[in-house]
């Protein structure tokens, strides 16, 4: 279930059956326990990058820990998802709070990009393999939406070389400047805690 405005204050969502703005919308799917897991998500707009929908608008969302990332296509009532384990292709997801943000560029050509942070307990994309939380940084563009189901879709991938995240979060913003500020905070030293800030260009 979804309520939504646009900037102006009027209705986001049309009912289907007569055509009339309304502020809500809801959607039915089939339950799968195993397949289809929610827990207090965070979500943003996201648009298609491709020369068939290019520039369409989805709603994204993911659940904390190994539950689902979900793509919401509100004009044909249909649901596109995957794990997040799948989605982000790391193993032993335990983020409680994803950073997403979508990322501003100087030279927009048809092409949008999101930033994504998350903590993953294991890591083993390329052969590595650590144990203790880590700090997950990916850089995104969504293509067709069978692509969302079926492809991992980020272009960039960075992991920090910290380790022991404390408290399992993550918060992302970009500046007018279009750096990217990523905050979390780590566990170092016979429990001295410290307050991480790290810098993308």
């Amino acid at each position: 279930m979804f309520c939504g405005l646009k900037a102006n204050g009027r209705p986001f969502f049309k009912d289907k059956s007569n055509n009339k703005e309304t502020p809500y919308y809801s959607i039915n799917f089939e339950f799968d326990g195993d397949n289809f897991k929610k827990l207090e998500a965070v979500g943003l707009i996201i648009k298609l990058s491709n020369n068939e929908n290019n520039g369409k608008e989805y709603f994204f969302s993911i659940s904390k820990q190994a539950c689902n990332a979900d793509l919401f296509d509100f004009n044909n009532d249909k649901v596109y998802t995957k794990l997040i384990n799948s989605f982000a292709t790391l193993y032993d997801l335990r983020t409680l709070r994803s950073a997403l943000i979508p990322l501003s560029s100087s030279n927009p050509i048809l092409e949008y990009y999101y930033i994504f942070g998350f903590v993953s307990n294991k890591y083993n994309l390329d052969g590595s393999y650590w144990e203790g939380y880590k700090f997950v940084m990916q850089k995104n563009k969504f293509g067709s939406l069978n692509e969302f189901e079926n492809v991992n879709i980020y272009t960039r991938q960075y992991a920090d070389n910290d380790q022991n995240l404390d408290g399992l979060q993550t918060s992302c913003f970009q500046t007018v400047n279009r750096l990217i500020n990523f905050f979390y905070s780590t566990n170092r030293d016979n429990n001295i805690f410290y307050n991480i800030i790290k810098i993308f260009n």
